[in-house]
């Protein structure tokens, strides 16, 4: 059983009301928070999300010749907004994540298989170019 009190949940906002009804409008926390502990006593979480870069960003990004992993980018977002429960205390949490994408990109990263993933194909040097998004 949950305790309404332990749960957290996110979806996109377009989403939430629907979602949540007359009874879990308090629980939900927008997928892109950052920077807070507010949460961290949260046990019972539920990702509803399948989660993709923004399309313009994207074409940007590569037209510049930085192009955009978007499952990187997505389990990056959703490790970050598992982060801002009781796991960042080192406490068991419960996840539901219905997306099967979201949830493979899940267990791949658990079992380390992302290891690495990030860097690939990326070379740094001294001058940086800036990405204009006009």
């Amino acid at each position: 059983m949950v305790i309404c009190n332990s749960a957290l949940w996110t979806s996109f906002k377009e989403a939430h009301s629907a979602i949540a009804g007359s009874r879990y409008k308090e629980e939900w926390l927008a997928f892109n928070t950052k920077a807070t502990n507010e949460y961290k006593d949260k046990t019972n979480l539920a990702y509803l999300m399948n989660l993709y870069p923004n399309p313009m960003v994207v074409k940007a990004s590569a037209m510049k010749g930085f192009p955009v992993k978007e499952d990187v980018f997505a389990l990056s977002e959703m490790v970050q907004w598992i982060w801002r429960s009781a796991i960042r205390e080192g406490n068991p949490i419960n996840i539901y994540v219905p997306s099967s994408r979201m949830r493979s990109l899940l267990q791949r990263w658990l079992n380390d298989e992302f290891e690495n993933s990030a860097a690939e194909d990326i070379e740094v040097t001294e001058e940086a170019e800036q990405l204009e998004l006009v």
